[in-house]
């Protein structure tokens, strides 16, 4: 929270900014008349003005009679801080819709107080900061909240692929960091501090977050869901499959069943979903001079030929397939020089072996190396053939920015063992 003092006694000011430094997230600024406060607030954000009554040029009162009258400001948080202990001046106080009036010297309880009736006059008045701009990034901004460093830096990279994240270590910066940003999620976790985990959640959820998600350990587990204060409990885990898997009701994630063999891929490449959207759309972009989105998996009937590769990962097996609309094929061949759409099929296995080696790249996890076959090309009803019945599925599709032709990757996980090694039958030249 950012604050802004303004007395014109030196001592009075430097007493509240140390009282306010006590208070955790606070940021203080100090101003010496309401002429000061005035051009600080047109030029600067803060989110609340403790100011004197007793100031050069313009008294206190005047000033914030002139702060309401600007459109931006007319709804700023005041607290009047003074010696005056006067009814007139109270009343007039009350007049100009003030958030506190503290008498000098101020106690740090009776700050704590003004503090708190500052976040609920920004809550009434559904004051926000200004939305940010998602054009470069329209993944769900979540905002993860928890005193031990290291599980909110695990927790952050498991899901830095899927949404953006902010991580703060307690409730006080949490708040700054939504009044800055609202995230659509919180993942509230343990110690953060004096603004515990209900009171934050209260919090957030009046200013419009969505998703207050508790992240507990298994003690806490019963009574949290008990409670009611929350939109779901998930245990504390810093295994990536896992953390996932909890999460996919509340946030929007890939589309895993997380068990078995896709948990162990995804444990093996936490990114890995990430790691198949940036490597096709750098295909696309070098290419096609094209960006490339995300889309719902639709139709696979509409879809030509298939390019396979068999990844083999001690006993994990992956049958990396890659397809793709005729037209798109004909476009990316044609960027290689291709024409005949006969042998460009053949721009599906590049692109199909570059996947495969950026998801061995990035199997920072696994305990043997990746091997990767060559691609092999076979009809789209044989992409699936001698896998095991329980074989896991995950599927990614994309399309240049603008245009209805698709690409798709779909990975099956599987035992090695389980499956029957034979090659589906190829595509006939």
């Amino acid at each position: 929270m950012r604050i802004l003092i303004c007395d014109s006694d030196p001592g009075s000011s430097a007493a509240l900014a140390r009282l306010l430094h006590q208070v955790e997230g606070c940021q203080v600024d100090t101003c010496a008349s309401g002429t000061d406060a005035i051009d600080r607030l047109e030029h600067e954000r803060y989110d609340a003005l403790m100011l004197d009554t007793d100031l050069p040029v313009l008294d206190g009162f005047e000033a914030v009679a002139l702060i309401r009258q600007d459109e931006r400001l007319r709804t700023l948080p005041v607290v009047m801080v003074t010696r005056d202990r006067s009814r007139e001046a109270v009343m007039r106080g009350l007049e100009l819709s003030v958030a506190d009036y503290l008498l000098k010297p101020v106690r740090l309880a009776r700050l704590h107080d003004a503090l708190h009736h500052v976040v609920e006059r920004q809550l009434r008045n559904g004051r926000t900061a200004a939305p940010a701009d998602d054009t470069a990034d329209s993944r769900p901004h979540t905002l993860i909240v928890d005193g031990d460093s290291e599980f909110r830096d695990t927790l952050g990279t498991i899901l830095e692929p899927h949404c953006r994240i902010s991580l703060v270590p307690t409730g006080a910066k949490a708040l700054n960091e939504a009044w800055s940003a609202l995230p659509s999620t919180a993942l509230i976790g343990r110690d953060i501090g004096p603004i515990g985990p209900q009171a934050l959640g209260r919090y957030l959820k009046r200013m419009g977050t969505e998703g207050i998600i508790k992240v507990a350990t298994p003690e806490e587990i019963a009574t949290e869901s008990a409670s009611g204060l929350y939109t779901g409990v998930v245990g504390r885990s810093t295994n990536a499959a896992v953390v996932l898997r909890d999460l996919r009701r509340f946030i929007p994630l890939p589309n895993l069943h997380l068990k078995g063999t896709l948990q162990q891929l995804l444990a093996a490449v936490p990114s890995l979903r990430d790691v198949i959207v940036r490597t096709t759309a750098d295909v696309f972009t070098a290419r096609l001079s094209a960006d490339a989105d995300v889309r719902d998996a639709g139709p696979s009937d509409i879809l030509g030929a298939h390019a396979i590769i068999t990844v083999k990962a001690g006993e994990l097996g992956v049958r990396l397939a890659v397809q793709s609309t005729t037209d798109l094929i004909r476009q990316l061949a044609s960027k290689a020089g291709d024409t005949d759409i006969r042998s460009s099929v053949a721009v599906l296995g590049d692109l199909a072996t570059m996947l495969a080696n950026a998801i061995r790249d990035a199997a920072v996890d696994a305990k043997e190396p990746f091997e990767v076959s060559a691609p092999t090309f076979v009809q789209s009803a044989m992409a699936r053939s001698g896998l095991p019945a329980d074989s896991e599925r995950l599927v990614v599709e994309m399309a240049p920015t603008g245009q209805e032709s698709r690409f798709r990757v779909a990975l099956d996980a599987y035992l090695w063992a389980d499956c029957d090694q034979a090659t589906p039958e190829r595509l006939s030249a």
